[in-house]
C-alpha cells in the first residue's frame, strides 16, 4: 500500500528515497481477519481519526463522497481551525472498545464505508497513512513506520497551524504550497529530532531489506502489527 500525499512527498524529502510499500498489508484481503479475528466489514477502521485542516480541505475541494463525509463530520464532530476531530462521545466510545479493535462494529470510523473500504483514502491523516497491519521486513519495518508516524503527526500539526485561518478549503490551498524545508523551519529542534529518528530507522530497515534481497532464505519473518493505529501518538 503506498502512502498518500503529502506524506509520500515528506518521506522522500527526509530519507532521499520513496517510501517502501508493505506488500503484505493488503486491505482488500485483510490478513488480520484470519490471524486476529478482525471483522471483514470494519477491519482496522474501528479507529476514530482526526483530520488536519489541509487534508479535510482537500476532500472538500474534490467533492464526491469524500467531500460529503468531511462535510458531515464538520456538523457532527468537533471542527477547529486546525483539526477536524471526532466528537467527545465518539472518543469515549473508542476508548471503551480499544480491547476489541478490529473486531467490533460498535465503533466505526466515520469515513469508513462499512464494506471494508475508506471513503477518504487519498486524504487520510498521518496515523492512518503509516499504520500497516503487517510488516514485510519484521521489527525493523515496524520501527521505521513508528518513527514515520511520530515525525509526520508532529509535522502535520505544525502545518495545520500554518494553514489555518480561512476555512478548510483555504487550508488545503496553502498546504499545497508548503515544502518540507518550510515545515522543517516551522518544526524547529523538535521536528529535527524526529526527522533524524526516521533517517536512522530507515537506514536500519535498508540494511534488513538489502540482506533479504541478497539472501532470501535469511529474510526476517513478516510480523503482524500489535496494537491499534495511533497507539502512543497524541491527537
Amino acid at each position: 500500500m503506498p502512502l498518500n500525499e503529502p506524506y509520500a512527498t515528506w518521506f522522500e524529502a527526509v530519507v532521499g528515497q520513496p517510501a517502501p510499500e508493505e506488500q503484505g498489508a493488503t486491505c482488500a484481503d485483510c490478513p488480520m481477519c484470519a490471524a486476529r479475528g478482525f471483522d471483514p466489514q470494519v477491519k482496522c477502521c474501528t479507529y476514530m481519526p482526526s483530520l488536519p485542516n489541509f487534508q479535510a480541505g482537500r476532500a472538500l475541494l474534490v467533492g464526491g463522497e469524500a467531500g460529503d463525509r468531511v462535510r458531515a463530520r464538520m456538523a457532527q464532530g468537533r471542527p477547529t481551525a486546525t483539526w477536524l476531530h471526532p466528537s467527545e462521545a465518539e472518543d469515549a466510545l473508542y476508548d471503551a472498545h480499544r480491547h476489541a479493535f478490529g473486531a467490533t462494529r460498535d465503533v466505526l470510523c466515520p469515513y469508513a464505508s462499512g464494506q471494508g473500504t475508506c471513503t477518504i483514502w487519498p486524504y487520510r491523516n498521518a496515523v492512518c497513512a503509516t499504520w500497516f497491519c503487517r510488516h514485510d521486513d519484521g521489527p525493523t519495518g515496524a520501527a521505521m513506520w513508528d518513527a514515520a508516524v511520530e515525525l509526520f503527526h508532529f509535522a502535520e500539526g505544525g502545518a495545520a497551524v500554518w494553514c489555518a485561518g480561512d476555512g478548510y478549503e483555504a487550508a488545503a490551498a496553502r498546504g499545497a504550497t508548503l515544502t518540507w524545508d518550510e515545515i522543517r523551519r516551522l518544526g524547529g529542534a523538535e521536528l529535527a529530532v524526529r526527522e533524524e529518528a526516521l533517517r536512522a530507522a530507515h537506514a536500519a530497515w535498508s540494511v534488513t531489506r538489502a540482506a533479504a534481497v541478497d539472501h532470501a532464505e535469511q529474510a526476517p519473518a513478516a510480523i503482524l502489527r500489535p496494537g491499534e493505529p495511533g497507539e502512543g501518538v497524541e491527537p
